[in-house]
């Protein structure tokens, strides 16, 4: 009998853990509490490299984020999505600017919309009105091994149903294409076009 939990243990144990799991939600979780615009907590790990020109590429999962609304220029929430991009084995200077990856989504609205690369790097902020400045182009060192985000704006998390993305392509200077089921698929098909 001894082994026997009492009501007042259980509602305890249960608490205590009930407010273990709301914790680390707020911790994880993105929007006007916590800026992931700014410092994303985790980035999704990139599980397979491709050989490019003059380096190897590899893309992980996307994850979703809304924005903090203070620092929006529209003075709204957007939601975004976030992926890794990893570079190994440069052997000459790439330069990665915004405008080398496109998106191709299959379900509306994204697909009117055309979502495009925001950052590559986390967003700064203005020090002058506190709104978020994209970087638009970052050099990747020769012989190195290089791991950032970048982000695409879907539009207003109110406007979106950001439940249901759905499959998208990425495609990188027009030439190497990844293929996602959706957003948390975390082994993209890759093709050369």
């Amino acid at each position: 009998m001894s082994e026997l939990i009492t009501r007042r243990t259980f509602l305890k144990t249960t608490g205590a853990a009930a407010l273990a799991v709301a914790a680390s939600g707020m911790l994880a979780g993105c929007g006007d509490g916590y800026d992931a615009l700014l410092n994303p907590p985790t980035l999704p790990s990139v599980s397979d490299h491709y050989q490019a020109d003059n380096f190897s590429i590899g893309m992980s999962s996307f994850s979703g984020c809304t924005s903090n609304s203070q620092h929006e220029s529209s003075e709204s929430r957007g939601y975004y999505l976030y992926a890794a991009v990893s570079f190994q084995a440069v052997n000459s200077q790439v330069v990665l600017r915004t405008s080398d990856f496109t998106f191709a989504f299959d379900n509306e609205p994204f697909k009117t919309n055309k979502p495009s690369c925001t950052s590559i790097g986390n967003f700064t902020l203005n020090s002058s009105t506190e709104k978020y400045v994209p970087v638009t182009q970052r050099p990747i060192p020769v012989s190195s091994s290089t791991t950032i985000p970048i982000w695409i704006r879907l539009g207003n998390y109110l406007e979106i149903p950001t439940y249901h993305i759905g499959g998208f392509t990425v495609t990188y200077k027009n030439k190497y294409r990844f293929k996602y089921s959706s957003p948390d698929d975390s082994t993209p098909t890759f093709a050369t076009i």
